[in-house]
């Protein structure tokens, strides 16, 4: 009995283009059915195509391409893609003497490579914090692009999100034709911070609130920090909750304090997340709730923030907030411990020293403690010379076993001072 196959889209014609039957071998155009054998018939293989790589590889090497004029036209990709990254390094790095760092986007490769270093000095001088991106300091895409004399010239006339570029680039002193000075870069954030530049408000806030080329007032710090978090900016939201917090130009207030850094955790801050994540926990400004210190601590996490993955680990093996799973407190210990967080690489050796939430081993116990204690944790360093005691997880050695109870015992562990007592007395 035959069958009738009604074909919707280009898509289901395609695939029933060029079929077979493979009980009598006949090809059909477009059909689904043989009207031979009555049998569902299945398409042919189609031949894989190469991608735009394989292609260039086999222009330049020679392979398979057996065309005179599909191989030179790969050969010519290729080597404009190759004279085009040569062109942008060129450009990103500065090597030629006339060709400037913020050109970089006049080539096909984007500013990436540039911007990260820009993250990198901007955190190493204190103005970004690890979870800050370059978009809180350095949002404004359309001055980025333009020369030194471009902005100087906006800036002049009083364009404010080119007063605040230009006083960016004499923080940094990075550029062709403009030498560091901190001196010019705060009388350029200062003029487009009073013209209601959020950025440049946050910027002074922070030179004030570390005194880095001004002298150090909180007062003023507080000021401009309100100005722009007022406008939504969620770095001074951050410091400003941090100013009341530790009462720093303003008058402690805990209450206030949680304000700000809600303000700024909503708008996916990590360092605010986990700041409400730690008050929560500990009823500090906001009654004690586990379960929204642990919907805080796991947003923060999930963002890279390494004693938030510690503390959502801790909340997983105590089950605070959250089911008791010692599996998930062993996942979130490692995220923080390869992080080198030391309280994380505490717990994860304990977790392998009992067998909770991994499979019980010494040796993975040991290497963790050691982690921790050579970053001068006591606990860790306590526990490793106990190790090495018992010969548990590393060979059984008593000078090794000193050297670390020493080190716990000068930080006032107590049971570090018992056991080296108990040494000495049976040797």
């Amino acid at each position: 009995m035959l069958v009738a196959v009604q074909v919707t889209g280009d898509r289901d014609m395609n695939k029933l283009n060029k079929s077979i039957c493979h009980v009598c071998g006949k090809h059909y155009d477009n059909s689904a059915i043989c009207i031979i054998c009555a049998v569902h018939i299945q398409p042919l293989a189609k031949p894989k195509r190469k991608n735009i790589l394989w292609n260039i590889v086999e222009a330049v090497f020679g392979k398979n391409l057996k065309d005179a004029e599909p191989r030179y036209r790969w050969l010519i990709i290729a080597v404009i893609l190759i004279a085009t990254v040569l062109v942008a390094t060129y450009y990103i790095t500065g090597i030629h003497s006339n060709i400037s760092p913020s050109h970089a986007h006049m080539t096909t490769i984007d500013d990436d490579y540039f911007r990260e270093w820009i993250m990198a000095e901007l955190k190493y001088h204190g103005i970004l914090d690890l979870d800050d991106s370059l978009e809180d300091f350095f949002y404004c895409t359309d001055v980025w692009r333009l020369s030194r004399d471009e902005v100087v010239e906006l800036a002049n006339s009083g364009y404010a999100l080119a007063q605040f570029r230009l006083g960016s680039m004499y923080f940094l002193g990075n550029y062709v034709n403009v030498t560091q000075c901190d001196n010019q870069a705060f009388m350029w954030w200062h003029m487009a911070a009073e013209q209601g530049n959020a950025h440049a408000q946050h910027n002074l806030g922070t030179r004030y609130g570390l005194g880095d080329g001004v002298t150090r007032c909180d007062y003023h710090a507080v000021s401009w920090w309100r100005k722009a978090a007022e406008q939504g900016n969620r770095l001074s939201q951050l410091s400003l909750g941090e100013a009341y917090w530790q009462g720093h130009g303003v008058i402690r207030s805990e209450h206030q304090a949680v304000i700000w850094w809600r303000k700024a955790a909503m708008q996916g801050h990590s360092r605010a997340q986990f700041n409400l994540g730690a008050v929560y926990r500990r009823g500090q400004g906001v009654p004690q709730d586990y379960l929204q210190a642990a919907i805080w601590y796991r947003k923060s996490a999930e963002q890279g923030n390494a004693s938030a993955q510690s503390n959502l680990a801790t909340m997983y093996v105590h089950g605070r907030g959250v089911v008791q799973n010692h599996y998930q407190g062993a996942i979130w210990f490692r995220k923080a411990s390869e992080q080198s967080y030391i309280l994380a690489q505490f717990g994860l050796g304990w977790l392998y020293l009992i067998g909770l939430g991994v499979s019980q081993c010494n040796i993975n116990a040991a290497l963790w403690y050691r982690k921790a204690a050579e970053q001068g944790h006591a606990a860790s360093q306590f526990n490793l010379g106990w190790m090495y005691e018992q010969g548990h997880g590393v060979p059984q050695n008593f000078v090794m076993s000193i050297m670390w109870y020493s080190k716990a015992a000068i930080q006032g562990i107590t049971p570090a001072i018992e056991a080296l007592e108990a040494l000495e007395a049976g040797s």
